[in-house]
């Protein structure tokens, strides 16, 4: 190998003062600074070495010199209608092998790269795409990007490192893959993928997913809008985790979830467990609007845990779904849609979360676990009918009936835990705004619950309000019910059912605190409900509450020590109650909704068993006397 003498002749003069050699191979061009070309060997007739690269000059169109800067560790790729050009730094031009045939582009890094390079990404094509393929993390700078791939993904990355996706400040970039193709999502990236940037993403998935990781995807607090205008299924889909710092996310014209978060599986097809791979839904700030219109599908779904909290800032989370419940032929269950689903646990620190469900058998949130809510705002509406796949003798001949209440059994309570139902699936989904198949607990936050015709907020297991939550709830069926015990220990409580109980549990009601009213309809329904038929009782320890209806539960026993009062009467809504013990206000409610000839029972701390209260009722007074506890009938 030796240099050429009339080739240094030709450019050493030229690369002594200028900025920049130029090497031009079609629509490729590799871009030498002149401070460090050095010696160009030259060998066997037509092959120029520069910096490492080799180049055929029998392929090269142009050798060329200017005053253009060069950033190292950079690749440009900019689209132009059917045609791509790409620019690549001559201090990394060795490791990179690129590609272009019409406006598609490949761009594979080789063994030696040690350091990210940047990719930017710019300019419109309606027939082209991006491939890229490495092993150490990358940055792609999307800079003004249009770019539809009518065979498959728009842009499929490869490299299984962490790479990172800016959308440069005040651009609007746009992806769209093609239609009936095999790709998995529009925008596919292999390893964990970081959204960060002012600008706007706007992603069109024709054939699968809109946007696809194999790994995680942080949305970081930079980022101006991600828009997911169409997917066939996912809008977007990831394992390990998905976590949303801040910025902007909206997802519409999903055919599936809105956001399916998995876990990551071996070859075997096994879960990797690890501190990474939680399967975990994370909103930690921003903005989240989906809406969901697909059969039995979930605005957010994960495997494992979902957690709202304002950690970076307050998010702002709005999703409807409207798609009605369907039959799973593989799971041989009814199955319906959910604002918000998890597979694991729903834990709600912060953030204002408005949750809209209408189709049959639709819930806001569906938790398979523990539901906490520490705080926050959530507005949890749902107005669809109960799904109800099949007749009910074919139902039958497949499967048992649901089985119904429990019996007395176990548990480290008094009365007991109560007895479990039928675990067979049902063919059956009715229509919730919050369900936890474990404990639901509220200490914090404001919770408005409607569920127009079902339970409002249902737990298969025990439900505990405490702290400072506020809780209101309406519903044409029981408002607040647990398959277990109930435990109201603080918090405002407020309950209307227009068809069934205020607060029923299947287990027993402890109230030791809190302000709690209770509205249930007429007789047999409650205001307040135990489980009575399976010898479960109220127990009033502290706290104030109001129950009306057609009956109300009463303590059985003398392990409640706060006395109460029972009457009957009709109240108008906006009328003030108050229970007094001569110039000694006990307790005080103004009556939200209009009751006619019903059940009247109320506990308050200082009450003491035989006494006389005056129980006000508007301008009307009666004068009852305080009862510990009672072995008769509630009504």
């Amino acid at each position: 190998m030796k240099s050429l003498p009339l080739l240094a002749l030709m450019f050493l003069p030229s690369v002594m003062t200028a900025q920049t050699l130029n090497v031009a191979l079609g629509n490729i061009v590799y871009q030498f600074p002149a401070a460090q070309v050095g010696d160009m060997p030259y060998s066997d007739g037509k092959t120029l070495e520069i910096l490492g690269k080799s180049i055929d000059l029998t392929s090269v169109d142009s050798i060329y010199i200017n005053n253009a800067l060069v950033n190292d560790n950079t690749v440009a790729v900019a689209y132009a209608g059917e045609k791509a050009y790409v620019t690549v730094a001559g201090n990394i031009a060795k490791d990179i092998t690129a590609t272009v045939n019409g406006a598609h582009v490949v761009l594979l890094q080789g063994a030696g790269v040690s350091k990210e390079i940047t990719y930017t990404l710019s300019g419109t094509s309606q027939k082209g795409s991006l491939y890229m393929d490495g092993s150490l993390k990358a940055t792609f700078l999307l800079n003004g990007l249009s770019l539809t791939n009518p065979d498959s993904a728009a842009v499929n990355i490869r490299d299984g490192k962490r790479i990172a996706i800016q959308l440069a400040d005040g651009t609007t970039n746009s992806l769209v893959d093609g239609t009936s193709c095999s790709q998995k999502a529009c925008f596919a990236i292999k390893g964990h993928a970081e959204f960060s940037g002012g600008g706007t993403l706007n992603v069109t998935g024709n054939t699968k997913h809109a946007i696809w990781s194999k790994e995680y995807i942080q949305v970081k607090a930079s980022v101006g809008a991600i828009n997911i205008l169409k997917a066939v299924s996912d809008g977007i889909n990831c394992n390990q985790y998905y976590q949303q710092n801040g910025g902007n996310v909206a997802i519409s014209g999903v055919g599936d979830d809105g956001i399916q978060v998995s876990y990551e599986t071996d070859d075997a097809g096994n879960k990797v467990i690890d501190e990474e791979n939680t399967a975990q839904l994370i909103v930690r700030g921003g903005t989240l609007k989906v809406n969901v219109t697909g059969l039995a599908t979930k605005g957010l779904n994960a495997e494992g845990d979902i957690i709202v909290n304002s950690e970076k800032s307050v998010p702002v989370i709005t999703v409807s779904s409207t798609g009605n419940g369907t039959w799973d032929s593989i799971d041989s269950e009814a199955k319906a849609s959910a604002c918000i689903k998890s597979d694991a646990n729903v834990t709600i620190a912060d953030g204002t979360l408005t949750l809209t469900s209408t189709g049959t058998g639709g819930k806001c949130i569906k938790c398979d676990s523990v539901l906490t809510v520490l705080g926050g705002t959530i507005t949890a509406k749902s107005s669809g009918a109960v799904y109800t796949y099949g007749s009910s003798s074919y139902y039958s001949s497949i499967k048992q009936a649901p089985g119904g209440g429990g019996r007395p059994g176990g548990g480290g309570n008094p009365g007991g835990g109560p007895g479990g139902g039928n675990t067979n699936t049902s063919n059956k989904c009715s229509p919730k705004a919050l369900k936890s198949t474990g404990n639901m607990v509220f200490s914090g936050g404001t919770i408005d619950a409607t569920s127009i015709n079902s339970e409002a907020i249902e737990s298969k297991s025990c439900i505990t309000i405490d702290g400072d939550a506020v809780v209101k709830g309406y519903a044409g069926d029981d408002v607040i019910n647990s398959s277990s015990h109930m435990y109201i220990k603080g918090g405002t409580v407020t309950v209307y059912s227009t068809g069934n109980d205020g607060l029923d549990a299947n287990g027993n009601i402890y109230i030791s605190g809190g302000h709690t009213i209770a509205f249930g309809t007429r007789s047999p329904e409650c205001g307040l409900d135990a489980n009575e038929e399976q010898n479960y009782t109220v127990y009033f320890t502290g706290g104030e509450l109001i129950a009306i209806g057609g009956g109300n539960s009463v303590p059985g026993n003398s392990s409640s020590t706060q006395c109460y009062v029972t009457t009957s009467g009709s109240i108008s809504a906006n009328t003030s109650v108050t229970l007094s013990n001569s110039s000694t206000t006990l307790a005080t409610f103004t009556m939200p909704y209009a009751y006619s000839n019903g059940s009247i029972l109320v506990t308050a701390p200082g009450m003491t068993k035989g006494s006389s209260y005056t129980f006000k009722l508007g301008s009307t007074s009666k004068t009852v006397s305080a009862v510990q506890y009672s072995s008769g009938s509630r009504w």
